[in-house]
C-alpha cells in the first residue's frame, strides 16, 4: 500500500487523504495503526454510523482511515505508518512531494537530412518554469549529443544547450533527450534526424608501383575526388572499419597493463620476515620512485594509444598527405611510397574515410622488391686433418657481383661441430664489385669426421648465401707410470695417499680428468683425486695424488681410477686401486665422571680420558645427550668428536650444568666411529646446590643470626639493619617475610636478588603496642635454596594510652566565672592490644574529703561532694573509671559551678593551715591506669 500526496503544498495548511483497509476474507482482524511520532502527519479512522470504536474488522469488511498532513515548509515530507494486525506487521509509505523544478524543454527536435560522419548542431533555450531550483543532466544516444552535459537553473532562469547530430551511414536516426534531475526525476524530448551521401570516392582501385631495389624507393599516386556542393575531410587509415581501429586500440591497452602486472607494478616483490626483511629505507624510497615513474610512463603509453589516430602506415609503404580538406567539386593527389626490405612481392591495403561516405573506400598497394647478389669463392672447402684442441685458420673471399650494397651476417650454426668454427668477420657492408676476406677458425674439442654448411643472410634476399666446410678431427696419446694403487690396512675415517704421473706424449695439449666410478657421491665420497682434472702441455707430465678416507669396515677390491680425456672419451684407461678398512679399539679412563658439588646453572669442567692401545689411529665422537635427561642437567664437550693417534691417550673436556637440587647422575656415551659395538659409556656424577646466604657485616658472616631490639618505647618505630652476602657463584633471588600476619615486626624490602659474591642490607623495623615482650621470626626464603630463620625480640616500655589535651604539663580551662559548673572533655585513646581501667584522682579532693569526714560520719551520713560548701567545692572528674579496648573514648568532668573539669590544671581551694579564699594551688590531674 502507498499513500502519496502529490500536489503542491502550502505552508500551514492541513492536507488530508483517505486509506481503505480490507480485511483477510476468511477470519476477521483487529487492526491498529501506531500513532505518527511527527507532528506533520496524524491519523485517524472513518466511523460508520453506529458502529463502535472497535479496532476488529469483519471478514470481507475494510475499514477507512484519514491521513492528515501538516507541512511547515515546501520541501518534500515523507513517513512510513506502522499497521499492526494480531499476527503480522506492515508499512504504508506516505509521501509529500514540495516544490519542484521544471524546465521548458520542447518534445521534438528534428534534424535536417546531414551528410554522413558530418555534424550539424541546434541550440535550444531552456527555462526553469518551476519553483526550486534546477540541478540537472543532459544525455543523449548516438549520433546525437548535448552540450553542456550538467547545469544549474533557479527558477526563472534560462541556458543555452547545444545539440548535435552525426550519423555514421545513410539511415533514419531517432532517440530521447534525457533530463535528470537530482532528485531522482526525469523528462524526455524526441530526437530524430537521417544520414545522407554525398559523391565523393578514389581515383582507382588499385596502385601498382614498379620493381624496386632493396634500400631504394619508387613512388605512386592516385586521387580522391569530392564532387559534392560541400567541403569534406579525409584520412588514410590502416583498417577497413572505426570497430577494428577500438579493437586494436584496446588489445594495445591490454598488453600495456598485462607487462606492468608482470613486473610487479616497477618495483620488485618483498616480503617483511623473509630474505628481503633487511632491505634499507633507502632502497625503499628508490624502489618506490621507480614504481611512481613507471606509472607515469604507463599512463603516458595509455595516452598515446587513444590519441592516435591509427593513419595507414606500412614498414614499406606510406602515404602523404595521409589527411586533410577536400573542397567542393575538388580533388587531392595521395603520393604512395614504396621501399622494400626483402626480395619478395608486396601487397598491402590502404582504407580512405572521406566525410559523406558510409564505409572506408580500399585502395590495394602492389610492389616488387629486388635484393642483392653475393657469391664465396668456393662452394665447398675441404681442410682435411685437424688435431683436436689445436687452432686452425682458413682464409674464403665473399664477392657482391650485384648493383647495390650488401649487408652480411653469419646465421648461428646449432650443430655440435658448428659451433666449434669461428668467423671473422661475420658480419660487414659489401658495395657493389667489392670483395671481403673471411678467415675461418676451427678449434675442436670433438673427435670423428665433420661436413658443415654455414648460412650467411643477405640483407634484402629471402635466400642465404651457404659455405660448405669438410674434414676430420684427431686426438692426443699418453702414458701412466703406474699399474695398481695398493693403499694397504687403514684405520676408518684417516687420510691415505698414493701417487701417480701421467705423460703427454702427443705435440698438442691434453685435457684430463680423473675419477673412481665405484665411489660415492656427495660428502660420503672415500676417494678424491688431485687434480681431479687438468690440462698437459705436449710432452709435459702431470703428478696425480689420489687421496684415501675410509668410510666403512671393509675390504676394498674392483675399485679403478678411471681416466677420461674429453676429446677422446671416458674410461680410456683404468687403473685398479686395493685396501682394507680396520677400527681400532678405545676404552675410557675412568666408568664414572666425578664432579661433586655443583651449584645450579653454573657450568663446571672436568676431564674424561679416552686411551688407544692398538697400533692404527682412532677417531670417536661424544653422542649428543639423551633428551629426557636434559631437565636434570646438561653436559657440553668441547669437540664432538675428535681423533687419538696409536698407542696414544686424548682428554675430553666436559662441562656440566645441573638445573634441579640434590644428586644427579646422566650417562655420556663415546662412540667409536666406524665400529659396530656398543659405545663406551661413563657416568656423571654431581651434587646439585642452590643459592645460600650469610648473615652479618664482612669479616664476621655467619649463616645463622638473630635480631635483638631490647627494650624500645612504645608506640614509635625502631629499626635494625640485616647484612646479606651471597657467597655462592650463582645469583640468589630470594624473599623476606615476617612469619605472624599481624606481627609487630616488618622488613624491606620484601624481596632482593644478590649476584655472585655480592652483598645487600635489609632493614628489620619494629613498633610495639605493648609494654611486654615479642617475638617472631623473620624468613629469608632463597629461591631454589632453603628458608632461613632469623629470630626477632623486643620489649616494650611506656604508656600505650594517648591523649592530645594530656600531651602537655597543664590543661587550660580558661576564664570562668566563679559559682557556674563547666567542663571540658578529654578524649584518650588506647593503642594497645588490651583493655586497661582508669581511675582519675584528685589531690584537692581527697583533702576536702578527709576534712569533712567526722561531720558526715556524725550526722550519719556518706561522704556526698553535694553536702560540701560551695566555696569549698572542688572538682571531680567522671566518670570515676572508665575501660577502653583500643577505641578513643570522651570523660567528661561535671562539677559544681565552681568545680573544674576532668582535665583541670588549677584548683581554688584553701590549703591546710590557711583560711584566705582565693589562693590557687596547683594540682595536676593524676591518672592510674590498670589492666582490666
Amino acid at each position: 500500500m502507498h499513500a502519496n500526496c502529490a500536489a503542491r503544498l502550502a505552508l500551514r495548511h492541513a492536507w488530508s487523504t483517505t486509506r481503505r483497509m480490507p480485511s483477510c476474507p476468511q477470519v476477521p482482524r483487529r487492526l491498529k495503526i501506531v500513532p505518527p511520532d511527527t507532528p506533520y502527519f496524524s491519523v485517524r479512522r472513518v466511523l460508520a454510523a453506529g458502529k463502535d470504536d472497535s479496532s476488529k474488522v469483519a471478514a470481507g469488511m475494510e475499514v477507512s482511515f484519514i491521513v492528515t498532513f501538516r507541512p511547515e515548509s515546501t520541501e518534500d515530507y515523507a513517513y512510513n505508518l506502522v499497521v499492526c494486525t494480531e499476527r503480522e506487521k506492515f508499512v504504508v509509505p506516505v509521501i509529500a512531494a514540495g516544490a519542484a523544478p521544471a524546465l521548458d524543454v520542447p518534445d521534438l527536435v528534428e534534424f535536417e537530412p546531414t551528410p554522413v560522419k558530418m555534424a550539424t548542431r541546434q541550440t535550444l533555450l531552456v527555462r526553469n518554469v518551476g519553483t526550486s531550483g534546477a540541478s540537472f543532466a543532459l544525455s543523449a544516444p548516438l549520433p546525437f549529443g548535448a552540450s553542456p552535459s550538467r547545469g544549474f537553473l533557479q527558477p526563472g532562469e534560462t541556458l543555452q544547450v547545444q545539440l548535435s547530430f552525426c550519423p555514421d551511414s545513410c539511415q533514419r536516426y531517432s532517440g530521447e533527450l534525457e533530463v535528470a534531475f537530482s532528485n531522482g526525476q526525469a523528462v524526455y524530448s524526441q530526437l530524430s534526424g537521417a544520414g545522407r551521401l554525398l559523391d565523393v570516392g578514389v581515383s582507382q582501385p588499385a596502385v601498382q608501383l614498379l620493381p624496386t631495389y632493396v634500400t631504394k624507393m619508387s613512388q605512386k599516386s592516385f586521387r580522391i575526388v569530392n564532387n559534392a556542393d560541400v567541403a569534406v575531410t579525409y584520412a588514410v587509415k590502416a583498417r577497413a572499419a572505426p570497430a577494428d581501429d577500438t579493437t586494436f586500440a584496446t588489445a594495445r591497452l591490454d598488453a600495456l597493463n598485462a607487462s606492468v602486472g608482470a613486473g610487479g607494478g616497477g618495483g620488485r616483490s618483498r616480503q617483511r620476515g623473509g630474505a628481503d626483511a633487511d632491505v634499507s629505507e633507502d632502497e625503499d624510497e628508490i624502489l618506490g620512485s621507480v614504481g611512481a615513474s613507471q606509472r607515469e610512463r604507463l599512463k603516458a603509453a595509455q595516452r598515446d594509444v587513444l590519441l592516435d589516430a591509427q593513419m595507414f602506415g606500412d614498414a614499406n609503404f606510406s602515404c602523404s598527405p595521409a589527411e586533410g580538406t577536400l573542397w567542393p567539386h575538388s580533388e587531392v593527389e595521395v603520393i604512395v611510397q614504396f621501399t622494400p626490405d626483402f626480395t619478395r612481392d608486396y601487397e598491402v591495403t590502404a582504407y580512405v574515410d572521406v566525410q559523406g561516405a558510409s564505409d572506408r573506400i580500399p585502395v590495394l598497394v602492389r610492389g616488387t622488391g629486388l635484393g642483392p647478389l653475393a657469391v664465396f669463392s668456393y662452394d665447398v672447402l675441404d681442410v682435411g686433418q685437424a688435431f683436436c684442441g689445436v687452432v686452425h685458420t682458413y682464409d674464403v673471399e665473399l664477392q657482391n657481383r650485384g648493383k647495390i650494397d650488401v649487408n652480411f651476417s653469419l646465421v648461428p650454426p646449432t650443430s655440435v661441430f658448428g659451433a666449434k668454427f669461428g668467423f671473422e668477420p661475420d658480419a660487414g657492408h659489401l658495395a657493389g664489385g667489392e670483395i671481403q676476406i673471411i678467415r675461418v677458425r676451427l678449434c675442436s674439442d670433438v673427435l670423428g669426421n665433420f661436413c658443415e654448411t654455414f648460412k650467411w643472410a643477405i640483407a634484402g634476399s629471402a635466400s642465404p648465401v651457404e659455405l660448405q666446410l669438410t674434414g676430420h678431427v684427431t686426438g692426443p696419446s699418453y702414458e701412466i707410470d703406474a699399474e695398481v694403487l695398493d693403499f694397504g690396512l687403514c684405520s676408518f675415517g684417516f687420510r691415505y695417499t698414493k701417487e701417480l704421473t701421467l705423460t703427454n706424449t702427443c705435440d698438442i695439449p691434453m685435457r684430463f680428468g680423473w675419477r673412481v666410478p665405484a665411489d660415492k657421491d656427495g660428502p660420503d665420497r672415500e676417494f678424491h683425486v688431485v687434480p681431479a682434472r687438468g690440462q698437459i702441455l705436449p710432452g709435459g707430465r702431470q703428478k696425480v695424488t689420489v687421496e684415501f678416507v675410509s668410510h666403512s669396515v671393509q675390504r676394498y677390491t674392483g675399485y679403478v681410477l678411471a681416466l677420461d680425456i674429453p676429446i677422446v672419451g671416458d674410461g680410456v684407461a683404468c687403473v685398479p686401486m686395493e685396501a682394507e678398512c680396520v677400527v681400532p679399539r678405545l676404552s675410557l679412563s675412568a666408568q664414572v665422571l666425578e664432579f661433586g658439588e655443583c651449584y645450579l646453572r653454573h657450568p663446571y669442567t672436568r676431564k674424561l680420558r679416552v686411551i688407544n692401545e692398538s697400533k692404527l689411529p682412532a677417531k670417536f665422537e661424544v653422542l649428543p645427550q639423551e633428551p629426557q635427561s636434559t631437565g636434570l642437567a646438561v653436559f657440553e664437550v668441547g669437540a664432538a668428536s675428535a681423533g687419538v693417534a696409536a698407542l696414544d691417550e686424548a682428554d675430553i673436556p666436559v662441562s656440566l650444568k645441573t638445573f634441579t637440587l640434590g644428586r644427579v647422575q646422566i650417562p655420556l656415551r663415546v662412540r667409536v666411529l666406524g665400529s659396530r659395538g656398543k659405545p663406551l659409556e661413563c657416568a656423571i656424577d654431581a651434587r646439585s646446590l642452590g643459592p645460600s646466604l650469610l648473615f652479618g657485616p664482612a669479616g664476621a658472616r655467619t649463616p645463622g643470626m638473630a635480631l635483638d631490639f631490647g627494650r624500645v618505647p612504645v608506640l614509635s618505630r625502631s629499626s635494625l639493619p640485616l647484612a646479606l652476602h651471597n657467597p655462592t657463584p650463582i645469583p640468589a633471588s630470594f624473599k623476606l617475610f615476617v612469619e605472624s600476619a599481624d606481627s609487630s615486626f616488618a622488613v624491606e624490602p620484601e624481596g632482593m636478588v644478590l649476584g655472585p659474591g655480592e652483598s645487600g642490607e635489609a632493614v628489620v623495623h619494629v613498633r610495639l603496642d605493648e609494654a611486654a615482650a615479642f617475638a617472631d621470626q623473620l624468613h629469608v626464603l632463597v629461591a631454589e635454596g632453603a628458608d632461613m630463620p632469623v629470630p626477632l625480640t623486643a620489649v616494650g616500655s611506656g604508656n600505650v594510652l594517648v591523649s592530645e589535651e594530656l600531651h602537655g604539663d597543664t590543661l587550660d580551662f580558661g576564664h570562668q566565672f566563679v559559682g557556674r559548673q563547666f567542663g571540658r572533655a578529654v578524649t584518650v585513646h588506647n593503642m594497645g592490644r588490651k583493655p586497661v581501667t582508669l581511675t582519675w584522682t584528685s589531690a584537692a579532693a581527697e583533702q576536702v574529703k578527709k576534712a569533712f569526714a567526722k561531720t558526715a560520719r556524725t550526722q550519719g551520713n556518706k561522704f556526698d561532694m553535694t553536702l560540701v560548701p560551695v566555696e569549698s567545692q572542688v572538682w571531680d572528674p567522671a566518670p570515676a573509671g572508665c575501660a577502653g579496648g583500643g577505641a578513643a573514648r570522651a570523660l567528661a568532668c561535671p562539677g559544681r559551678m565552681h568545680a573544674l573539669g576532668a582535665c583541670m590544671p588549677w584548683l581554688p581551694v584553701p590549703q591546710e593551715g590557711h583560711s584566705e579564699r582565693g589562693k590557687a594551688t596547683p594540682l595536676r590531674p593524676v591518672p592510674r591506669c590498670t589492666s582490666a
